[in-house]
């Protein structure tokens, strides 16, 4: 994506940087951006907790568990660099370790977010005000039917999007955003968001794709 800016009716290209040259971390800058502005990278989502690890048996943490308007749980991972850890691998992993959480675990892992934070709000009522619910009865017929992921790096290697294109194929949800980092003249900082996988203009096609197979 090229980003410019327009000076006195002139328009420059501006530079795009490293990350780690704008001394942008994953964890100390990217991820406590995010949590604060979750409707950046998507508007219908809603933080539930973040470094979520509420394991019997494992350290894995999820960057950020959220959830959507359509009540299913959304696995976000942030990475700088897309080949990092297997990220799609990881995401997978941990898609499959929150697939069967009920509401009331979500409930409870949201109050539990809240308290560490000092936020003295209601965990449910929050969920249910966050994403417009009010007094939606949730089930486990309508709740977390289809855990959602979203991988965010600065790039992406071919084996990363050829398994996530495997994935969508096969009715999983899972979508590449790169980021990127710009230097104004003024030195002000400008990060670029960009879904590059599924493309916003791929998705009909590939529900009608998926329809046609189940005919």
């Amino acid at each position: 994506m090229t980003l410019c800016q327009i000076t006195n009716n002139e328009i420059t290209e501006l530079t795009e940087y490293r990350l780690s040259a704008l001394g942008i971390k994953e964890h100390d800058t990217l991820r406590p951006l995010f949590v604060k502005n979750i409707d950046i990278i998507d508007e219908n989502l809603m933080v539930l907790s973040e470094e979520f690890s509420s394991w019997i048996d494992s350290k894995c943490r999820i960057d950020i568990l959220a959830m959507d308007t359509n009540l299913n749980l959304v696995v976000i991972e942030i990475k700088r660099y897309g080949s990092e850890k297997n990220m799609d691998l990881q995401a997978m992993r941990y898609a499959s370790m929150v697939a069967t959480m009920t509401f009331d675990e979500a409930v409870e892992a949201h109050q539990r977010y809240l308290n560490k934070k000092n936020i003295e709000l209601d965990a449910e009522e929050n969920i249910r005000q966050s994403l417009s619910l009010y007094n939606l009865i949730i089930t486990s017929d309508n709740f977390n039917k289809k855990v959602r992921m979203i991988l965010i790096a600065e790039n992406f290697t071919k084996e990363v999007t050829t398994t996530v294109s495997w994935l969508n194929e096969h009715e999983f949800d899972i979508k590449c955003v790169e980021i990127s980092g710009h230097i104004t003249d003024k030195k002000e900082t400008i990060l670029s968001l960009q879904r590059i996988y599924p493309k916003p203009d791929e998705s009909e096609w590939r529900v009608s794709l998926l329809l046609k197979k189940r005919l």
